[in-house]
């Protein structure tokens, strides 16, 4: 091509396709949001912080130099008080309780009393005190609220008896009876202020019934009521030491034959019933069991033959000593007349040499092998029986051992002695005479020697 020939203009690009108009709108977008998002977030807002812990710091106080201790209103004496603090910060700054710190002002406490103390809320230490402005507070959640009330006092610990309180008119059914409810606990331990405790008078142990009650019923961790002079309860600064259970028995209804028990009857008093008689003969009572039947005798006591002489016995049983029955017709004793006609008592002597060690219990830890025994007095002793079986015995029927105790030592001892009518049968060995017993009880002198 010849160098006269014309040369081919170039195409201008769109605006959008050049790279350095993109570059400078793109740079403008970002200035533009930049400073739209800053002037969003530049501005203060209030927030709300919550749950900054109160501390109580007595150090260098007149409440420390006294001694004093805090007690609050709660229903254990003690509390960890919190409030929410109101900020002015940045919208994009989130403030937290870690960026706070709150104080009770404890400075006007003086002595032992109640009082309405303010908290003291300021930046934590490490806290950057041009972050956020502190605007306000309240204690506990509730709004308005700027006062902590609390008392300083002595701590004290005192035992209050128990008082048991049911309250509720629920019957049993027929048949059935509802006994006196029964604590765990006779007394109960309370902590707090030494003056708040000086106005209890009395300490109850509640429990509510609201259903009918066939069986008996056990309540746990019922509630413990202190409550002052004019009965009105105190719920607030006192810690109650434990929990307390109530058991309320649900017994059922009887009509019971009393009865008694006999200890170390002959063996002809055991085949032949004995004759005695018992005031009153039937009672209306309640028991424990889940039937009972309706005429049952129940024995009222024992009595040992040893007591019992010639002639006519009277016994008297206290009702009260029976715990496991409720007497619901008023008794209150009862009386049992033992008739011993017929028989005689004796006196005899227990020779000496009739006289052994007996084995010990085995929860006394003294072994009869350790001592040897020298009894050199007789024993004189009452028996009772028939004239025909008296006029058959001689001394060497009465065989007595005499017992040990577990601070026996050697030396001179004063023991107790068991003594038994011995009878000698065909085959020549010894048992109990089956028909007269030792009326009394007796004591031997002992001279013991180690083995």
């Amino acid at each position: 091509m010849s160098s006269s020939a014309k040369q081919k203009p170039r195409t201008k690009r769109p605006p959008w396709q050049d790279n350095r108009v993109l570059m400078a709108v793109s740079l403008g977008l970002a200035i533009i949001t930049w400073i739209v998002f800053a002037s969003i977030n530049s501005g203060m807002e209030e927030q709300l912080v919550e749950n900054v812990r109160v501390n109580i710091d007595l150090t260098g106080t007149t409440a420390e130099e006294l001694d004093l201790k805090p007690f609050f209103p709660s229903p254990t004496g003690q509390e960890e008080i919190f409030v929410d603090v109101i900020v002015m910060a940045p919208r994009y700054d989130k403030p937290t309780a870690e960026n706070l710190n709150a104080k009770l002002e404890v400075d006007r406490v003086n002595r032992a009393d109640d009082y309405s103390l303010a908290v003291q809320v300021s930046h934590a230490p490490s806290t950057d005190k041009s972050r956020f402005e502190i605007k306000n507070y309240y204690v506990g959640k509730v709004k308005d609220r700027k006062l902590v009330n609390v008392a300083f006092d002595y701590e004290r610990t005192l035992p209050f008896e128990l008082i048991p309180v049911v309250e509720g008119n629920v019957d049993v059914p027929e048949g059935f009876y509802k006994c006196e409810l029964m604590l765990s606990k006779k007394f109960i331990s309370i902590t707090g202020p030494q003056q708040k405790l000086g106005k209890i008078a009395a300490v109850t142990a509640k429990i509510v019934l609201d259903k009918p009650l066939k069986d008996t019923v056990v309540f746990e961790n019922i509630e413990i009521i202190p409550l002052d002079a004019g009965g009105n309860p105190i719920q607030h600064y006192l810690t109650v030491e434990g929990d307390v259970s109530a058991t309320l028995p649900i017994w059922e209804l009887a009509t019971l034959k009393p009865m008694v028990d006999f200890l170390g009857a002959p063996e002809s008093y055991y085949a032949t019933p004995l004759r005695y008689t018992i005031t009153p003969s039937t009672v209306q009572a309640a028991l424990p069991g889940a039937s009972i039947a309706a005429d049952q005798s129940y024995s009222v006591g024992a009595i040992d033959f040893s007591s019992l002489s010639p002639g006519h016995n009277t016994k008297t049983f206290s009702a009260g000593d029976l715990k496991q029955v409720a007497f619901l017709d008023g008794t209150e004793k009862f009386t049992v007349w033992v008739d011993m006609s017929g028989l005689e008592a004796r006196a005899m002597t227990l020779p000496a040499a009739n006289i052994k060690l007996a084995e010990p219990k085995p929860d006394t830890g003294t072994a009869a092998a350790t001592f040897t025994a020298q009894f050199r007095e007789a024993v004189q002793v009452t028996v009772v029986g028939t004239p025909e079986i008296l006029d058959e015995l001689t001394s060497e029927n009465l065989q007595g051992e005499a017992v040990l105790s577990s601070d026996t030592a050697t030396g001179q001892n004063n023991l107790e002695v068991r003594i038994r009518v011995a009878e000698t049968a065909a085959e020549g060995k010894a048992g109990p005479h089956p028909g007269c017993w030792i009326y009394g009880t007796y004591t031997v002198t002992a001279n013991l020697t180690e083995s």
